[in-house]
């Protein structure tokens, strides 16, 4: 169901639930006041007809009363029209009658109206009373002249007041009734009216190329629809920022797997080519060494590109960084034994994080790696984890050349190696230690050793205590 439709019938639903109450007021205070307006007239109508009967029974002519009244009413009583035989038209048709019954002391019925039941109307019962004679309810009322006693009932059927008072809310009823076909189409205008901005935002995002990201700065909206034009820039800007990030990471990837193919290619020629089997095999030990370097690439490319969309919150946890930085050196041990390099974790067992241990265990992994790679065989790593009280520093430590002075800050940068390193590598490992840093709210930064080496310091958020299933192993690990 479009808006539209959805507006114009809650507010109809709405229109009809208020005037539904209001009706029902209504018809119940038409209702009191039709009584009032009868009760008043069958009282004043129930003692003019007893007077009539007691001057005529004083004069001994009761029994002549019944063929006067035709006479009288008209002559005496202008006001009573449709008492007894005499009836006017009323609602719809019907007839409104007034039904009298004239009692005599021993009970016995005297005079009756043609429109009156056979039984009496009322027993004893002086004043108003409520009555069902015969299936039909009466209001009925009782007036006694004692000098003759005689006792005069008067009464109406009830349903006829009802109907008198459903005829004045009927009135009422119709025009509402004829009133809700341009209820419907004056809401269905207003609501099309209200909602023609977010038409022209409609518009104006279809008619945008796929391209362009530009916000929607242009487009007139009111105050209810800016929160939703303002979550649509910032996706539109939290996609341009995604799509920069894949351009980027595409130029970046076609150009660093250029020069390994290229690599590949020539040294498969020289095997092709070579002359002894010595060639032969120095060319394909080339080869291998080369797509070992090209799939590191890889690796690191696919693992970048899955830290750009990722979101950690999602896999959130507590993470001891003491027992996950040692299983990580555990599986770089083959790389560190073939460089003679000893790798040396230690610090403190309770150091934790929340966050993803996977990625967590990427940042060693980079860390670690670069440290072995880049520093000197048989030289000493070491991995501290220390809890400052503030947040957990992560502290690297290698017996490298170090950097260039003004370096540092550019090793992040994505596919950027130092000046003096030879070994071969992506560029990307501390891109993806800082992009995970920025991932669990941490930081990270690089300097020289003063008794030379290369220092880099991770920060990462504290918690107070990690998992309680995580159970920290011994605190030191050489390999």
């Amino acid at each position: 169901m479009s808006l539209r439709w959805r507006l114009t019938l809650l507010f109809l639903a709405a229109t009809l639930l208020v005037w539904a109450p209001v009706n029902l007021w209504i018809y119940t205070n038409a209702l009191r006041d039709v009584n009032q307006i009868y009760d008043a007239h069958l009282a004043r109508s129930a003692r003019v007809l007893l007077s009539l009967a007691a001057a005529s029974a004083e004069r001994g002519e009761l029994d002549e009363l019944k063929h006067l009244i035709p006479t009288l009413i008209p002559t005496y009583l202008p006001q009573l029209q449709g008492i007894g035989e005499v009836a006017e038209p009323g609602p719809k048709g019907n007839e409104r009658l007034m039904a009298f019954q004239l009692l005599g002391r021993d009970g016995s019925v005297l005079l009756a109206s043609a429109s009156a039941p056979s039984r009496p109307l009322a027993a004893g019962i002086p004043g108003f009373s409520d009555s069902r004679v015969s299936g039909v309810r009466w209001r009925v009322f009782g007036v006694a002249d004692p000098k003759q006693g005689l006792v005069l009932y008067a009464g109406e059927p009830q349903a006829l007041r009802a109907t008198v008072a459903w005829d004045l809310v009927e009135s009422l009823l119709v025009p509402t009734f004829l009133a809700v076909p341009v209820l419907l189409a004056l809401t269905w205008t207003a609501a099309s009216s209200g909602l023609r901005p977010l038409v022209v935002l409609v518009r104006e995002v279809k008619q945008r190329a796929p391209q362009d990201l530009r916000p929607l700065s242009g487009v007139p909206v009111p105050p209810e629809v800016q929160p939703l034009v303002s979550a649509l820039n910032d996706l539109l800007r939290r996609l341009g920022r995604a799509l920069d990030r894949e351009r980027q990471f595409t130029g970046n990837a076609a150009h660093e797997l250029r020069t390994p193919l290229a690599a590949l290619r020539v040294q498969a020629q020289v095997a092709q080519r070579a002359a002894t089997e010595e060639q032969r095999h120095r060319a394909l030990d080339q080869i291998i060494a080369g797509v070992g370097h090209a799939g590191h690439l890889v690796d690191q490319l696919l693992t970048l590109s899955r830290l750009d969309n990722r979101v950690v919150g999602q896999t959130e946890r507590g993470v001891r960084l003491l027992e996950v930085a040692r299983r990580t050196a555990a599986d770089l041990e083959p790389l560190a034994r073939d460089r003679s390099v000893s790798v040396q974790i230690e610090g403190a067992d309770n150091a934790a994080t929340c966050g993803d241990e996977t990625c967590i265990s990427i940042l060693f992994r980079n860390l670690l790696d670069n440290a072995i790679r880049y520093g000197p065989l048989s030289g000493d790593v070491t991995l501290t984890v220390r809890d400052s009280g503030l947040f957990n520093r992560i502290v690297v430590t290698d017996q490298g050349p170090g950097l260039p002075d003004g370096q540092h800050a550019e090793m992040f940068e994505r596919f950027r190696r130092g000046s003096a390193v030879k070994a071969p590598g992506s560029g990307l490992g501390l891109s993806i230690v800082r992009r995970i840093c920025e991932l669990h709210g941490g930081s990270v930064h690089l300097e020289n050793r003063p008794e030379g080496g290369l220092r880099c310091e991770v920060r990462l958020p504290l918690i107070a205590t990690a998992s309680p299933d995580l159970s920290p192993p011994g605190s030191a690990h050489r390999s």
